[in-house]
C-alpha cells in the first residue's frame, strides 16, 4: 500500500506548486452496489448485484484545458458479493466482503450543450483506469467463515457521466470493472472441488456507484467557462 500512498502525495505536491486557479482537491462520497461475476452462479445460487457498500475517498483535479481535467481519487471501497438465504436459493446462501483501497486517475470532459437555447458546460463525460489493493476480506457460507484465496490487487476502468450543480458540488454515477480478477481463474471455493468460468469477466469485480463530490479551494478557473460571460454590446448599438 505504500506506492498508491507515494503517488498520491506526489500527486499533491505537483498540484500545489502548479497555477492555483487550475487546481482543486476534495472529497467524494456515496453508495455502492458490487457483484464479483461468476460467483453466485458457482454456488447455483440466482441473483446479482445484491452486494451494498460505501464509496468514499479523496480527490485532486487539475484543468488541462478549460473543459478537460484529470483527476485522481484516493477511495475506500466496499465491493462484494451476496446471495441472502430465501427458498429460492437451495440455501446457498453466503455473504463475501471485500475491503478496498482505489487508486484512480480519470479523464473528465465538460460537454458544451444548448437547453432551452441556454448554453452549459455542467454535464460531462468521465473515463479511467483504476488501481484496487484489497485490504481485507470475510467470507461467510451458511452462516460458517470460510478463508479464501484471493489476488490481492485488482486493476480495472472506469466509465461515467457527472454533473456540476455548482462549481464546488457535483453528483455522478460511475460503473467500474476490474481487467483481473478478484478470485483467480484457478482457484476453488469452499464447498466446490474447482470454479468454472463460463463468461470472460468472470472473477472480477464489478461496481455501480453514484456519489457526490465537493471541491474545495480556490475554484474560479472552474466558474469561469460553466457561466459564460454575456455578450458584449458594440458602441452606439443601442439607445
Amino acid at each position: 500500500m505504500k506506492y498508491p500512498k507515494l503517488l498520491l502525495l506526489a500527486v499533491l505536491f505537483v498540484s500545489l506548486r502548479a497555477d492555483a486557479q487550475k487546481f482543486s482537491g476534495g472529497l467524494l462520497f456515496g453508495p455502492a452496489i458490487t457483484d464479483v461475476a461468476g460467483f453466485s452462479s458457482a454456488y447455483n445460487a440466482g441473483g446479482e448485484f445484491k452486494k451494498f457498500g460505501m464509496y468514499t475517498g479523496i480527490l485532486v483535479n487539475y484543468f488541462i484545458a478549460p473543459r478537460s481535467e484529470l483527476q485522481m481519487e484516493f477511495d475506500y471501497v466496499q465491493r462484494g458479493s451476496q446471495v441472502p438465504p430465501d427458498t429460492t436459493n437451495n440455501n446457498n446462501y453466503y455473504t463475501l466482503k471485500l475491503r478496498y483501497v482505489d487508486v484512480n486517475l480519470i479523464y473528465r470532459h465538460h460537454m458544451h450543450l444548448s437547453i432551452s437555447k441556454k448554453p452549459t458546460d455542467r454535464l460531462g463525460l468521465e473515463l479511467g483506469l483504476t488501481y484496487s489493493n484489497l485490504i481485507s476480506y470475510d467470507f461467510e457460507l451458511k452462516s460458517i467463515d470460510y478463508p479464501l484465496v484471493l489476488n490481492n490487487s485488482c486493476f480495472g476502468g472506469l466509465v461515467g457521466l457527472f454533473y456540476d450543480i455548482t462549481p464546488r458540488f457535483c453528483f455522478g454515477g460511475r460503473y467500474e470493472n476490474s481487467f483481473t480478477p478478484v478470485v483467480p481463474h484457478d482457484g476453488t471455493l469452499p464447498g466446490l472441488y474447482s470454479l468454472f468460468y463460463r463468461t470472460w469477466n468472470a472473477g472480477n469485480n464489478m461496481t455501480f456507484v453514484l456519489y457526490f463530490s465537493y471541491s474545495f479551494g480556490k475554484s474560479d478557473y472552474r466558474a469561469s467557462f460553466q457561466s459564460p460571460p454575456p455578450a458584449s454590446t458594440a458602441p452606439g448599438s443601442g439607445n
